[in-house]
């Protein structure tokens, strides 16, 4: 814990100390903080030892609650990521199933569904409900690519 104290010090040697601050990076603060540790070492070297050691302390318990802070963000983030994961392989999954359906559905209805198409007779509400696409104009776009690439359009 740091206090505010009134100094009176040389104006010469603080204006010499100010102007090579750039040189040696130290605040008056710092100065007199060396200064007394040196003085109260040489007097009393166990009372400074203490002094250092609650410093120590201090900061040691600052650092214990920044790593529990931090472990904490960590299983926070983790849990997360392991739900994000399962979310994502579940509906890989079910992409994959869908896909699969969908395929399957294709292969068996494709002569009827050319057949159709070239007539212009194809129901696309049905066949969306039928390939389980959200809306006609995906449901579209899949049977009539799949009819071209395989040579039925």
């Amino acid at each position: 814990m740091k206090i505010r104290t009134n100094l009176m010090i040389d104006a010469e040697k603080k204006a010499i100390f100010e102007a090579l601050q750039p040189i040696h990076g130290k605040t008056m603060s710092d100065i007199l903080d060396d200064a007394l540790d040196s003085v109260i070492g040489d007097v009393a070297p166990d009372a400074l030892l203490e002094l250092q050691i609650q410093d120590y302390e201090i900061k040691l318990a600052t650092l214990k609650q920044g790593l529990v802070e931090a472990k904490y963000f960590m299983s926070q983030r983790n849990g997360r990521t392991k739900k994000e994961q399962a979310k994502s392989q579940i509906k890989e999954d079910l992409d994959s199933r869908l896909a699969s359906i969908r395929n399957d559905l294709y292969d068996e209805h494709k002569k009827s569904l050319a057949f159709m198409v070239k007539r212009k007779t194809i129901d696309w509400k049905h066949n969306t409900n039928l390939f389980q696409f959200s809306n006609t104009s995906e449901t579209q776009e899949y049977i009539k690519t799949k009819l071209i690439t395989d040579g039925l359009l």
